[in-house]
C-alpha cells in the first residue's frame, strides 16, 4: 500500500476503531509489510530473468567491450537483430542499475533505469526504429567515420553511436568534454577567420551566436541573420544594436520561397503545416527564402540551427556552397539521419570539405555541430600551427 498504516487509519478509520480495534490495526501492518516484500521479491525475479536474457543471448555483461571500437561497434550492430540488442540493453540497464543514469530525448529528462517500466523501455519502439536506421544505414556511418578529420571527431561520433546504443549519459559527459574548451560554432582548433567575413546566422534566436561571433571577429564585412520568430527577432534586434552592417530578416531558410505556419513558442519554435495550408491556418505565417535568392553576395561562413530544415536550407544554399566554399557549421541532432546525411550532401554539393564533430550539452544528445571547412582554409590553419610551434 503506498499510503502508510498510520494515515490510512486516520483517513478511513473512525475514532473508536483506532482506539479499541488494534487488530485490524496490526493486519493492515502485516498486509503492507507483505506488499513490500512483494515489491522486492518481483526486482529481484526481473533482474534474474533479465540476466538469463543476457545468457540466451550468448553475450555476456561484458559486451560493453563490443562498443570500444569503431569495427567491432558495427560488427555488433551486423550480427544482432534490434529486438536482440534491446534485450541485451535493457538487462544491463536494470541489472547494474547504480551506474546508470539514462537520458533519452523523446521524454526531456534524465532517468534512473530500476525496472522494466519507465522512459526507455515506454520508449522501445522508438529506440527499435533508430536501431533498424543505424542497420539499414551502416555503410553511411562508415563513410562519415572515415571521413572525419581529428581523432576528437572519430572519438565524439563514437560516445554518439554508443549512446543510440546504449542511453547512458556517460558517453554524453565524455563526448562533451571533448568539446567544451571553446564557443559552440567557434572552435579555435577549427574556425579561423581571414578578412572581410561575412556571417550567416540561420536561426538567429536572440542573437547570442552572432554576438559571440562579432566578439571573436570584430573586423567583419556583413552579417545576414534569419530568425522566423517575432518575438526573438525582437530581442535579437536589441542585442545587437550596436553592431554595424547587421541586416536581421523575419524568416526562416529553406530550399526555396514559399510561406509556412510558425508555431511560435521562443527556442521551441517549430514550424507546424506546408505552404499549401499556410493561408488557412491561425498560426503566424512567416516566409520561407533560400540563401541563394536571397544573398547575392558572396558568404564566408553559414551557421544553421533551424529545428529540422538544416538539409532544405543547405539544398537552398548549395550555389554559395559550391562557388564560394564557405566555413560551415551545422547542427546535426534534429533528426537521428542527420548525423549522417548533412555531410553526405555537402560533400555532393562540394567534395572539398574537411569534416570535424563536437557536441555542447552535458547531458543530452542536443548541440551536436559538424563543422565543414574547406581544404585551402584547413591546409591554411595546418600551416599556422605549424609555424608557430
Amino acid at each position: 500500500m503506498k499510503t502508510g498504516i498510520k494515515e490510512f487509519a486516520k483517513r478511513f478509520l473512525p475514532v473508536p476503531a483506532r482506539t479499541h480495534n488494534a487488530q485490524m490495526y496490526t493486519l493492515f501492518k502485516e498486509l503492507d509489510e507483505i506488499k513490500g516484500q512483494q515489491e522486492q521479491l518481483a526486482k529481484r525475479i526481473e533482474r534474474l530473468l533479465y540476466r538469463d536474457i543476457l545468457a540466451s543471448t550468448t553475450v555476456e555483461v561484458s559486451w560493453l567491450n563490443r562498443l570500444k571500437t569503431f569495427e567491432s561497434l558495427c560488427s555488433f550492430i551486423e550480427e544482432h537483430d534490434p529486438e536482440t540488442i534491446f534485450s541485451i540493453v535493457s538487462g544491463v540497464l536494470i541489472y547494474d542499475s547504480e551506474q546508470y543514469t539514462c537520458s533519452l530525448d523523446a521524454v526531456g529528462g534524465r532517468f534512473r533505469v530500476t525496472n522494466a517500466t519507465g522512459p526507455f523501455f515506454e520508449n522501445k519502439q522508438r529506440y527499435l526504429i533508430i536501431l533498424q536506421r543505424i542497420k539499414r544505414n551502416l555503410s553511411e556511418y562508415k563513410n562519415l567515420y572515415n571521413r572525419l578529420a581529428d581523432d576528437i571527431s572519430r572519438d565524439v561520433f563514437m560516445h554518439h553511436m554508443r549512446f543510440r546504443i546504449i542511453p547512458i549519459e556517460n558517453y554524453l559527459n565524455e563526448s562533451y568534454a571533448l568539446s567544451a574548451e571553446y564557443s559552440q560554432y567557434f572552435d579555435n582548433d577549427i574556425i579561423t577567420f581571414g578578412e572581410n567575413e561575412v556571417f550567416v546566422d540561420c536561426g538567429g534566436f536572440d542573437g547570442s551566436t552572432t554576438r559571440e561571433f562579432t566578439r571573436l571577429c570584430s573586423d567583419y564585412e556583413r552579417i545576414y541573420i534569419y530568425e522566423p520568430s517575432k518575438e526573438s527577432i525582437v530581442n535579437c534586434t536589441a542585442n545587437l544594436a550596436d553592431c554595424s552592417n547587421v541586416l536581421i530578416r523575419n524568416a526562416g531558410v529553406g530550399c526555396e520561397q514559399k510561406s509556412l505556419s510558425f508555431n511560435e513558442k521562443g527556442s521551441r519554435s517549430k514550424f507546424v503545416s506546408n505552404s499549401i495550408d499556410a493561408a488557412n491556418s491561425d498560426e503566424n505565417v512567416i516566409e520561407i527564402v533560400s540563401l541563394d535568392n536571397d544573398i547575392k553576395h558572396p558568404v564566408t561562413f553559414i551557421k544553421m540551427d533551424i529545428e529540422g530544415f538544416e538539409l532544405d536550407a543547405i539544398r537552398g544554399a548549395s550555389a554559395h556552397i559550391k562557388n564560394e566554399s564557405p566555413k560551415l557549421a551545422i547542427c546535426l541532432y534534429h533528426k537521428p539521419s542527420d548525423i549522417w546525411r548533412i555531410p553526405k550532401l555537402i560533400n555532393e554539393i562540394n567534395p572539398n570539405y574537411n569534416y570535424f564533430l563536437r557536441h555542447y550539452n552535458l547531458i543530452k544528445n542536443w548541440e551536436l555541430i559538424l563543422y565543414a571547412i574547406p581544404n585551402e582554409a584547413e591546409n591554411k590553419r595546418k600551416l599556422s600551427g605549424t609555424l608557430g610551434t
